[in-house]
């Protein structure tokens, strides 16, 4: 009886630890593809490049708020100025088909 007590213990336990690694390696991995790391100076310089209007909004949000930008969060205010441009791109030119 002691036998099967411990040995359905030791199989509890090693698929706990495995459950908790496996926890653990997803963690890291979902961490890593969210972009919540901070951004770096080269990051940030080369989503400018990609989108110009990226620098002067990323320099306006880090002059309002004290904490570092994330990746995420770049790439998400990137994203945002240029759907901003390719509206007023598109309003624009309706405008100057019209007149």
């Amino acid at each position: 009886m002691k036998s099967d007590e411990m040995s359905w213990f030791k199989h509890v336990l090693s698929l706990s630890v495995i459950i908790i690694f496996a926890g653990f390696l997803f963690y890291l991995y979902d961490s890593e593809y969210r972009g919540d790391k901070i951004a770096t100076e080269e990051q940030l310089l080369d989503i400018s490049h990609e989108i110009p209007c990226a620098g002067e909004a990323f320099w306006m949000v880090l002059r309002n708020n004290p904490k570092p930008l994330t990746l995420r969060s770049a790439n998400k205010i990137a994203s945002e100025c240029n759907e901003r441009n390719k509206q007023l791109q598109v309003l624009s030119k309706t405008r100057s088909d019209e007149g």
